[in-house]
């Protein structure tokens, strides 16, 4: 296996595992230990890792905190990012995209879908991060717009988010559902007229 093939395989699993020990990756990659801490350095350079005994974990809301501090801009509409609502895209080639919501993430995410490896974003009630592909998104809700419309919401847990819309009303909506709600979507101006009518924001809640 190529150097960066077993990077690559090193930043998959921890996006997957959240925390990884030298001594398991040397055994499983039949290389020394000195190789994996060279591998691990460019994770650590990358942001999405930090050092702990023995080994590494997943560390998604410091590297959004320190860019947050830079003033980082979605990728999508170029807002400033709030860390509590960033959609983090994690391409295969190493790249990471951040957008400022579900909402600009989830139609980044469908125009690059082929290049990403990983998705992440935050649970809104539990302030944990997640998968996308195992969280339920929540479109159109009657809550305060805290970022761009029609505003997506995630959660972690689908009967908290079947519970939400009961009180906020709002679609609820699965990851693949939430990807394809905006494949009619003008993407670069967040214009919803061109998606059928029961897709249309308007038609959510009834």
């Amino acid at each position: 296996m190529l150097p960066h093939e077993r990077l690559q395989h090193i930043r998959e699993k921890l996006l997957k595992e959240k925390h990884l020990k030298i001594s398991a990756l040397s055994k499983e990659f039949g290389v020394s230990e000195m190789t994996i801490h060279r591998d691990i350095k460019k994770l650590l350079a990358e942001g999405i890792a930090e050092k702990t005994f023995g080994g590494v974990r997943l560390t998604p809301e410091k590297t959004e905190q320190s860019k947050q501090k830079n003033g980082e801009r979605c990728i999508l509409c170029e807002k400033t990012v709030d860390p509590k609502l960033a959609y983090r895209l994690i391409l295969k080639d190493g790249t990471i995209e951040t957008a400022c919501c579900a909402h600009c993430g989830l139609i980044r995410h469908k125009q690059i879908e082929k290049e990403v490896s990983d998705a992440l974003v935050h649970d809104f009630l539990l302030h944990t991060t997640g998968s996308t592909t195992t969280m339920t998104f929540v479109v159109g809700s009657l809550l305060p717009t805290l970022c761009c419309q029609p505003q997506i919401l995630a959660f972690q847990d689908s009967s908290i988010a079947e519970r939400f819309t009961q009180g906020f009303q709002g679609k609820k909506l699965s990851f693949l559902e939430a990807l394809d709600f905006f494949q009619y979507a003008d993407h670069s101006s967040h214009d919803l007229r061109h998606m059928p009518s029961t897709r249309h924001p308007h038609h959510l809640n009834g």
